[in-house]
């Protein structure tokens, strides 16, 4: 795995300031022009959506629409609507089993042929497969994401609005960066595979990592307005209020929960439907919230959806050491979901073309730290 988190490194170092930089200045412009090689609709995402070939960026696939958002709600098949381009920033975008106006960060990304740059994907295959250090978390894996997918393009989860429990963390990373995030979003995935708990992050700060790495088999982590008004929806409907919590801030406003650990740890571990966090650099930590929530949630989880949950078993028969609310998950654990959970989009696909990176030319990471973070 060490091949796998240098090359994650480097990608993370040599790219995501430069992107997160020019992304900065389009939000500051109010916006602005896509990058050349932005896609043009939702399904040039998606080569099997495009059979014509899709053209240069999709052109070819996406038809142009108009009166958005009415434009994008009247298209009642999935494959007309993330076909259609409602003008040069928005999409339509399908989720909750119907047709919506959205971003492209709502595209859904289907697992197509991933580079394997550094042999990191045979790695990961012999390292977190079944009978390997970290037995049976891609399979687990692969299950969540297909149950997380449906959740959010479906109309319903697979055990319906009334057994599921969504968590959302809304957090800007103060003074944190690349460095520090992998290991925490790890950890909260290792969770969420034992419970079937569905997990979507919000990164509205300096570093983005959603924008440029996404999941193992098409786990999408990420949150947007459009999912928000999705979900909202289904919990209004079904009688389903949100639980927020606010992090203690760390600039001395005396803002936020003291003891916003024990208070979240006993909403997972009560079955709060619908929670969300609002952080600053937040870390979610396996001793203090998610193992004592582990056991319960477990419990809950088995009896409230056992009939549906049979046809999406997650670790089998227990999966995972720390996964089962037995002591932590190893680091072999923590370094597969790293990876699985880092996997480069097709914008960063796309920027890494013609690089060393691309050519598999032999890298050297070099780390300098401080007292506190480098």
């Amino acid at each position: 795995m060490r091949n796998v988190l240098l090359s994650v490194g480097v990608i993370v170092l040599v790219l995501v300031r430069p992107l997160a930089a020019s992304a900065r200045a389009r939000r500051r412009r109010g916006g602005g022009r896509l990058p050349a090689d932005a896609p043009r609709c939702c399904a040039a995402f998606a080569p099997a959506s495009c059979p014509e070939g899709g053209g240069v960026n999709g052109e070819t696939c996406c038809e142009a629409v108009s009166s958005v958002p009415r434009q994008c709600t009247s298209l009642r098949t999935r494959a007309e609507c993330e076909r259609a381009r409602p003008a040069a920033d928005r999409v339509c975008a399908w989720l909750g089993g119907r047709c919506t106006t959205g971003s492209f960060a709502d595209c859904a990304e289907p697992p197509a042929a991933t580079p394997d740059y550094y042999g990191e994907i045979e790695s990961f295959e012999a390292s977190c497969s079944r009978g390997s250090g970290c037995d049976g978390f891609r399979e687990a894996l692969e299950r969540y994401a297909e149950m997380h997918e449906t959740a959010t393009r479906e109309p319903a989860p697979v055990e319906g609005i009334g057994a599921s429990q969504l968590l959302v963390i809304r957090d800007h990373w103060r003074n944190v960066g690349m460095g520090f995030m992998p290991s925490h979003i790890a950890a909260l995935v290792l969770y969420a595979l034992g419970t079937g708990l569905y997990v979507y992050v919000e990164n509205y700060g300096r570093y983005d990592w959603t924008r440029y790495f996404g999941g193992h088999a098409g786990l999408d982590l990420r949150w947007t307005p459009a999912k928000q008004r999705m979900w909202k929806a289904r919990f209004l409907g079904a009688g389903v209020s949100k639980a927020v919590l606010e992090v203690l801030h760390e600039d001395g406003s005396h803002q936020g929960d003291e003891d916003w650990e024990e208070h979240l740890s006993e909403h997972l571990a009560n079955g709060t439907q619908w929670v969300q966090l609002n952080g600053w650099a937040t870390t979610v930590n396996w001793g203090r919230i998610l193992r004592p929530a582990l056991p319960s949630a477990i419990k809950r989880r088995r009896t409230s959806a056992a009939a549906v949950l049979g046809r999406y078993p997650l670790f089998q028969p227990a999966g995972p050491a720390g996964a089962r609310g037995q002591g932590s998950p190893s680091w072999h654990c923590i370094s597969c979901a790293i990876w699985a959970n880092y996997r480069p989009r097709a914008l960063l696909h796309r920027r890494l073309l013609g690089s060393p990176i691309a050519a598999s030319a032999p890298l050297v990471c070099l780390k300098a730290r401080t007292m506190y973070a480098c």
